[in-house]
């Protein structure tokens, strides 16, 4: 047995590895999700995590190093991230490299040099939260650390082993200094699923090699389907899952993410409070705020009951990725994608089922493929429908994951909220094929509407119907509701066979003007579902 077997072909035997243990123990680890939301999902998130962190470990040359392996690692993963627990991860993996690559390489055994990786880990994951909760994963990163620390010998395996025994023996205690484990009697996810890391870790150091399916223990987690709580159930906080993929300040908009001028592991006394600015200004807006390092990028996390608000807590040119979810739906199959560039639609597409990618001026356009994989993977479905504005029609048809993709390209938001209402009603057990029935059937027109072909989409947006929309709502005549009505009432005119009606207002219409298109629609015994502010047009009105 070596001492301290840890070389790079043993950090990606480690990266490899953990992405297996990790994926066995999900279920296990999801039965006990219920902090900080009942959601259960950290298992998942955990996996999908260190998916992405394996993927970088893959790309990089053979020969790389130690440090460049448990960098990349910590790049990818903290890129990857999901959810909080994720996000936590990634930073935990982010101080482990720089721990192997810093001081701790110079320590005088093998275990002090482990206990100085895994304290900075630690203590890196700790800073990813503004509000740390002891009783969770944080606590026991730092007990496991200060044990490792206090080994007497030469071995660094023998005392990582030691150190998570002790570990899992301990905690339920630990998890029960946070009432609301003690309360669900149960213990923290998130620290389930680093020992579940750290007993991988322990392998390859022992074995030099990481554990066969067989030799996994898993048998000290919960069974699966032995949820606490429901899944959604008794979720408290913010409504919704905000996700945001940043550009430091000092990034060029155009200058790409691998660009040697960026900071990477370990580089950085000169950007220290980024994370805690940008952790600060989302905690303002929600909760269960976590913050990682993602190498070029940040990676923002938070709770909230106004995506849009959250959203707008960084400039749009900053933005590389932005996913919002809503946290107490259970997943359906097909899973539902909408793509859009209107933060405001991001909460009620999200409440319609969809895992949705907001997409304003910084998002990477190439990257597009990419971030649909990411949203297409959020939905635990094997088949998704993506409802897309303005994506390319050859994206898919299937992700890297090997989740099959139903492309339905849209014009706008509008048309998007139309075919997310038709697979709402009962239409996914077809995939797309509901909507584009519903899109087929749709007249639109809106205050902006230009003269389009109406053949292919059939749509009935024409030069014609914009005008004489514009002329309702002008200077001295009706109000915007009685354009909008009068607008709709044309349409309903021309094709009388349409009973339901999607309205969608801009920025500039007020509530109390689509309150008041919406009652005299229905007056006229229409069935009128509103949604907004969209980018683009003042206002949307589609007839079905």
């Amino acid at each position: 047995m070596h001492a301290w077997p840890w070389d790079a072909a043993g950090a990606r035997a480690w990266a490899d590895g953990s992405l297996a243990a990790a994926r066995a123990a999900r279920e296990r680890i999801d039965a006990v999700n219920v902090f900080p939301v009942p959601d259960a999902d950290t298992g998942t998130n955990v996996a999908l995590t260190l998916a992405g962190g394996a993927a970088a470990v893959h790309l990089l040359d053979p020969a790389a190093s130690v440090a460049g392996v448990c960098g990349a690692l910590a790049d990818g993963a903290s890129r990857a991230a999901r959810g909080n627990s994720g996000i936590i991860l990634g930073q935990w993996l982010r101080g482990f490299a720089a721990g192997l690559d810093g001081d701790g390489s110079r320590a005088r055994t093998a275990p002090q040099r482990l206990a100085a990786a895994l304290g900075l880990a630690a203590d890196a994951a700790r800073r990813a939260v503004p509000d740390p909760r002891d009783g969770t994963v944080l606590t026991v990163a730092r007990e496991v650390a200060d044990r490792v620390a206090r080994s007497d010998g030469p071995d660094a395996a023998r005392a990582l082993i030691r150190a998570l025994a002790a570990a899992r023996e301990g905690l339920a205690r630990t998890s029960a200094a946070l009432d609301v484990l003690r309360d669900a009697r149960v213990v923290d996810a998130g620290a389930c699923a680093l020992l579940v890391v750290l007993d991988v870790l322990a392998h390859v150091l022992r074995e030099g090699r990481a554990p066969r399916p067989d030799e996994l223990d898993l048998a000290w987690l919960p069974a699966p389907g032995t949820a606490a709580v429901p899944g959604g159930a008794g979720v408290t906080g913010g409504a919704f899952e905000v996700m945001l993929l940043v550009r430091p300040d000092d990034q060029p908009v155009d200058q790409p993410d691998d660009h040697p001028a960026h900071h990477r592991a370990g580089d950085r006394a000169d950007d220290a409070g980024v994370e805690d600015d940008l952790a600060l200004a989302l905690a303002r807006v929600g909760d269960s705020v976590a913050v990682a390092d993602a190498g070029a990028l940040r990676h923002g996390h938070v709770h909230t009951d106004d995506p849009a608000a959250a959203l707008a807590v960084v400039p749009d040119r900053r933005v590389v990725q932005a996913v919002v979810r809503r946290l107490d739906l259970p997943p359906a199959d097909p899973g539902l994608v909408v793509v859009t560039p209107s933060p405001g639609m991001a909460a009620w597409f999200a409440t319609a089922g969809a895992v949705t990618v907001v997409r304003g001026s910084g998002a990477v356009v190439d990257g597009l493929d990419e971030q649909v994989g990411r949203a297409a993977a959020d939905t635990h479905a094997a088949s998704v429908v993506v409802v897309g504005v303005d994506v390319p029609a050859g994206l898919g048809p299937v992700t890297a994951d090997g989740v099959r993709l139903d492309l339905l390209p849209v014009p706008d938001d509008g048309t998007a909220a139309v075919a997310c209402l038709a697979l709402l009603a009962g239409g996914r057990d077809h995939g797309g094929a509901a909507a584009r029935e519903a899109l087929a059937r749709l007249h639109a027109t809106s205050s902006s509407a230009e003269q389009e072909s109406s053949q292919e989409t059939g749509q009935e947006t024409s030069h014609e119907a914009g005008r004489d929309a514009r002329r309702d709502g002008g200077p001295g005549a009706r109000t915007v509701a009685a354009a909008v009505v009068a607008a709709v009432r044309r349409l309903r005119a021309a094709n009388p066979e349409g009973q339901a009606v999607t309205l969608l207002h801009g920025t500039g219409w007020t509530a109390a003007d689509a309150a008041a298109a919406v009652r005299e629609l229905e007056r006229d015994g229409l069935d009128v579902a509103l949604a907004g502010p969209a980018v683009g047009a003042a206002w949307w009105a589609g007839l079905d």
